[in-house]
């Protein structure tokens, strides 16, 4: 009995998904990761938007050098085209972090004075201790940090599931650098989206990080 050309589509792709599940499960988890970085990005230009309010305030009340004022509503102008941006943008038009060897070399000094959306975001690979609640803005106590960093901002988890990320727990986590933070000096200072999130068993789990983030 001859079969159908939807039938032998069928079991073409079902050979495809036996022969090569990881990368179809891959092309499934780029699409995700694409959107968590975006919705990322939204919210950290949104949430430098709220600091830079926040400072016009008391630059408007006479606190801080003279000038300062001005300088947050230009800062406030730029972040707020950049939110819209953002948010026109499709997910599947967002640039993941190229592949290792295929970055280029750009020039250090350069690269540690820009600030704003990372395009593509810079993928990594963390060891905390969850000090605290996590949720949006929070600092992850990452292990083998100090007072000068570096420092990670939550701005997304996968699936929006803070809650994954319980107090007084051991994790290593994947993330994506989304957003450099404009801070004092060359401090690296970042928001990230949390792609992947692996409980460390308490049998193999030091307290990680230390008092920098306390200390902030």
């Amino acid at each position: 009995m001859r079969k159908s050309a939807g039938q032998r589509a069928f079991w073409i792709a079902a050979v495809f998904l036996i022969a090569y599940p990881s990368l179809a499960l891959s092309r499934g988890g780029d699409s995700e990761t694409k959107k968590g970085c975006l919705e990322a990005t939204i919210n950290a230009i949104r949430m430098e938007i709220g600091g830079y309010r926040h400072r016009l305030v008391l630059a408007q009340k006479g606190v801080g050098p003279a000038g300062n004022a001005e300088a947050f509503k230009k800062r406030i102008s730029r972040l707020t085209a950049e939110l819209k941006k953002y948010r026109n943008l499709k997910p599947e038009n967002y640039a993941l972090a190229p592949e290792s060897g295929q970055g280029g070399n750009p020039d250090v000094f350069l690269e540690m004075q820009k600030f704003g959306p990372m395009s593509p975001p810079e993928k990594r690979e963390i060891s905390i201790f969850a000090d605290q609640k996590c949720r949006e803005g929070s600092l992850l106590n990452v292990k083998g940090m100090t007072r000068s960093g570096p420092f990670y901002h939550v701005a997304g988890v996968e699936h929006g599931d803070y809650g994954r990320i319980k107090p007084n727990g051991a994790y290593k986590l994947t993330i994506y650098l989304v957003y450099k933070r404009q801070y004092f000096g060359f401090i690296p200072d970042y928001y990230v989206y949390v792609d992947r999130v692996r409980k460390i068993p308490a049998a193999q789990s030091a307290r990680g990080g230390n008092s920098a983030a306390a200390n902030r």
